[in-house]
């Protein structure tokens, strides 16, 4: 029974299926990593890869089990044995070529030896015949198997329509020609320039021969042949960075001093840099043929207690938690380390601008600090007391007021009418 609908090569080139998500890091902490499967797709396209390497480029072709599960065996038991290495397109019948009512392009039953005077052609050795599995009409961009009047005599050629060839290749022709494949992407272009080169007639079965800048009289050499170098079963997606595969990913920071980008196959691997601050990241997926699906997304590298640690004291100084612990005060100052590393402060410098102040309105005791805003793994509080005895963030309001070249201004406010006299405090915590 024929399965419904009819195929045809489609323009499956790279798309972004869903937006990069935005991504926030520390900047002492660990790298992330993006799984880019989730994010890049070759759309529709769910079977098994092979690509064909030919002298005019490479092409890829989707398999299509469903349709015709022995073929697509046989085929792959040739594809990974290496049979077709060094093969060649020995048939090229270009749209309804005098003579015929089809168009194809047809390989994988010759291959060629390169001796020390030239080159010897060779038949692929090949297996036993196949039974027929028509079951897909033979649609442009289709990948057939190539058989004799015999309709079970397929082996290891194949053919790919170039035109449509529906009907001549039909049901009323022996049983039909069994599609297994489809070209995808942009492949076409490559089996279109493989079709629109002469042929020739070097005697049978070569007698419609595409050839590369042959003169048109004398020998044919080996570098007039379209030969194919290799089909190779790949993956859609990289598992590493020297697979080949249907798609390749590159990316880019436009900060690397905030963030650093690599590709781990499939996989984006983002690195804080020495900066806080935020960094756009560029994500492209290029296939075979050179078609692109790009996304951008933001990357966020917030300040980390241990990594302005590290920026701002010595090796010595580091081991000694006395000197450069959160609790510590190295200037002397009377403000903590983490207190210093919440405010935007220098720990080596005595500090005398930059502090929390305090004031009323008419309505309010206000208490005003200032902080970095990438300084995101701290806890800031507002305690209030009238006795310096007892602390309380009760009845207090603390909200940012505004937010100017990385750094925000935060108030805090109290009704002025609830207490004679207050006393304000910052309380920086870590988790």
């Amino acid at each position: 029974m024929l399965l419904a609908g009819r195929l045809c090569a489609q323009a499956t080139t790279p798309t972004l299926t869903q937006t990069l998500p935005a991504q926030t890091l520390s900047q002492a902490g660990n790298t992330a990593t993006v799984d880019l499967r989730n994010y890049f797709d070759l759309s529709g396209v769910t079977g098994q890869i092979v690509q064909f390497d030919t002298v005019l480029g490479k092409f890829n072709v989707e398999m299509l089990p469903a349709a015709a599960p022995a073929t697509v065996t046989n085929f792959l038991s040739y594809v990974n044995s290496g049979a077709y290495t060094n093969s060649f397109v020995h048939r090229s019948i270009p749209d309804r070529f005098i003579g015929y009512d089809f168009g194809i392009i047809q390989g994988g039953s010759y291959n060629t030896a390169t001796t020390p005077t030239g080159f010897t052609v060779g038949q692929i050795s090949t297996t036993a015949p196949i039974a027929l599995e028509y079951n897909l009409p033979n649609t442009r961009g289709t990948l057939a198997m190539a058989r004799t009047s015999e309709p079970n005599s397929a082996t290891s050629g194949w053919f790919i329509n170039t035109i449509d060839n529906s009907s001549v290749f039909g049901v009323l022709n022996g049983g039909g020609y069994a599609v297994f494949g489809r070209v995808i992407g942009t492949g076409m272009t490559i089996v279109d320039g493989i079709s629109a080169l002469d042929v020739w007639n070097a005697g049978s079965p070569f007698d419609t021969l595409p050839l590369r800048n042959y003169p048109g009289s004398g020998s044919v050499q080996e570098s007039n042949l379209v030969k194919t170098t290799a089909i190779t079963a790949i993956a859609k997606y990289p598992a590493t960075n020297s697979d080949t595969a249907a798609l390749g990913f590159t990316a880019s920071s436009n900060a690397t001093s905030i963030v650093t980008v690599a590709l781990s196959g499939r996989d984006l691997v983002l690195t804080p840099g020495s900066t806080t601050g935020t960094a756009t990241i560029t994500v492209t997926a290029t296939d075979t043929n050179g078609n692109v699906a790009s996304g951008t997304f933001a990357v966020t590298v917030n300040a980390d207690f241990n990594a302005w640690r590290a920026a701002n004291f010595t090796e010595a100084e580091l081991a000694d938690t006395n000197l450069s612990g959160p609790n510590a005060d190295f200037d002397g100052d009377g403000i903590s380390n983490l207190v210093e590393y919440a405010l935007g402060l220098d720990p080596k410098q005595r500090t005398t601008t930059g502090l929390p102040a305090t004031t009323t309105t008419a309505t309010d005791w206000i208490f005003t600090y200032t902080r970095p805003t990438a300084t995101t793994d701290v806890t800031y509080a507002v305690e209030i007391s009238t006795d310096h005895a007892t602390w309380t963030t009760t009845g207090v309001t603390h909200a940012q007021v505004s937010t100017s070249g990385g750094t925000e201004t935060w108030k805090a406010s109290y009704p002025l009418a609830s207490a004679a006299k207050l006393f304000f405090r910052l309380r920086v915590t870590r988790p």
